[in-house]
C-alpha cells in the first residue's frame, strides 16, 4: 500500500526488501520558475542602486565644501558692500528742511566669528548734497557735544540783580534865583514875578532874537538810576510869549545824545516836561544834561492878548527856572 505526501514532496515507490531507496526531484512547477527568477532579479537591481546612491552622496558632499569654501571667501567683500549701501541709502532720506548731522562708517564691518582677513579700503562715499532751508527757517540745534559734568555739584545759572525803582524822589532847581547852574548871553531884564515857586520867582525876560540861557544838572549828590532822569521848564506867566526853541544835551560818559523841542510860550504856564533822559547807569551817575534857549520868532496865535504888541503879536520870551529829577 502506498503513501501520499502534498503536492512538491517525495514520493516513496514500494520496493523489494534490501533494495536501496531511490529518491526522486520534485517536480518544479511555473510559479516557482517564476518567482526565483524574479527574485535574482531583484537582488541585482538592487545591488545597483545602492551603488547609485552611494556616488550621488558623495557628489553632493563634493558640492556642499565648494560652495561654503566659496562663501566663506567672499562673505567681507559682500558684507562690506551692504554695509556701505546701507549708509548711503540713509543718507538719500534725509527729509527736506533738516539738516543731517550723521557721519557714514569710516570702516567696514564683518560678520561675527569670522576674521577679517585685513585691511579693508572703504569705498569712496559721495559728498552730502547741500540742503536749502525755506526763506525765514531756522534749522533746530542739534544736541550739545559737551559732555555734562561727572560729579560736584550743580552750578547755578547766575540771576540778574533787580533794577532799584524809578521814584523820582531826588530834585534839584536851576536858574534865576536857585542860586546854581544857569547862564543867559545877550540883552536881558530882570523880572520880579512869574518864576517858581507859584509864579513869585524871579525870572528874566527879552526881545532879542540872538540871546540864549542855559541850565545844567550841576553835582547833586545821592540818588540812583541816573539812567531816567526828568527835565522839566518853568515857563512864567508874564513877559513869555515868542516861539522859543529848548536844546537837551544828555551825555553818558563819551557818549552824547541831543534833542530839540519847539514851544509856544504864550500857549504855556508854569512847569513844562521836556522829556526823560539819560546821564548814567541804574547806580552809577557818568554824564551830565544841559538845557540852552534860545529865540525863534514872535507868537502870532489864537492865545495873543492885551500883553502882545497891538494885542496880536507876542515879541518877549522869559527864561525861569529847570527842574531834574531822579530816583
Amino acid at each position: 500500500m502506498g503513501t501520499e505526501g502534498t503536492e512538491g514532496t517525495t514520493a516513496v515507490e514500494p520496493r523489494a526488501v534490501g533494495t536501496p531507496p531511490v529518491e526522486w526531484e520534485a517536480p518544479q512547477d511555473d510559479v516557482g520558475r517564476l518567482f526565483q527568477e524574479t527574485l535574482e532579479r531583484h537582488s541585482g537591481r538592487r545591488g545597483r542602486s545602492l551603488r547609485t546612491l552611494r556616488l550621488g552622496a558623495i557628489l553632493l558632499a563634493v558640492l556642499v565644501c565648494l560652495v561654503a569654501a566659496l562663501g566663506v571667501g567672499a562673505w567681507p567683500g559682500l558684507w562690506s558692500h551692504v554695509h556701505v549701501d546701507t549708509g548711503r541709502s540713509a543718507v538719500g532720506q534725509i527729509p527736506a528742511g533738516s539738516v543731517n548731522r550723521g557721519a557714514v562708517p569710516a570702516s567696514p564691518g564683518r560678520a561675527p566669528g569670522v576674521e577679517a582677513p585685513g585691511p579693508v579700503a572703504s569705498p569712496a562715499v559721495p559728498p552730502h548734497p547741500a540742503i536749502s532751508l525755506p526763506a525765514g527757517v531756522t534749522p533746530a540745534a542739534g544736541p550739545s557735544s559737551t559732555p555734562p559734568p561727572v560729579g560736584g555739584p550743580a552750578t547755578a545759572t547766575p540771576t540778574a540783580t533787580p533794577l532799584p525803582p524809578v521814584t523820582w524822589a531826588h530834585r534839584e532847581w536851576a536858574g534865576p534865583g536857585a542860586g546854581c547852574c544857569y547862564q543867559q548871553g545877550g540883552s536881558w531884564t530882570n523880572g520880579s514875578r512869574g518864576g517858581e515857586p507859584n509864579f513869585g520867582g524871579p525870572i528874566r525876560w527879552t526881545t532879542s532874537s540872538s540871546a540864549w540861557a542855559d541850565w545844567s544838572l550841576g553835582n547833586p549828590s545821592g540818588g540812583l538810576r541816573w539812567d531816567q532822569v526828568r527835565v522839566y521848564v518853568w515857563i512864567p506867566n508874564t513877559m513869555a510869549g515868542a516861539w522859543v526853541r529848548y536844546t537837551v544835551t544828555a551825555t553818558q560818559g563819551s557818549a552824547k545824545q541831543q534833542y530839540t523841542f519847539d514851544v509856544p510860550q504864550q500857549e504855556l504856564q508854569g512847569p513844562y516836561l521836556l522829556g526823560i533822559f539819560s546821564a548814567g547807569t541804574p547806580t552809577q551817575r557818568t554824564g551830565s544834561i544841559w538845557v540852552h534857549m534860545t529865540y525863534l520868532r514872535p507868537y502870532t496865535g489864537p492865545a495873543a492878548d492885551g500883553t502882545c504888541v497891538g494885542g496880536t503879536t507876542c515879541t518877549a520870551m522869559a527864561a525861569a527856572q529847570v527842574q531834574f529829577q531822579w530816583s
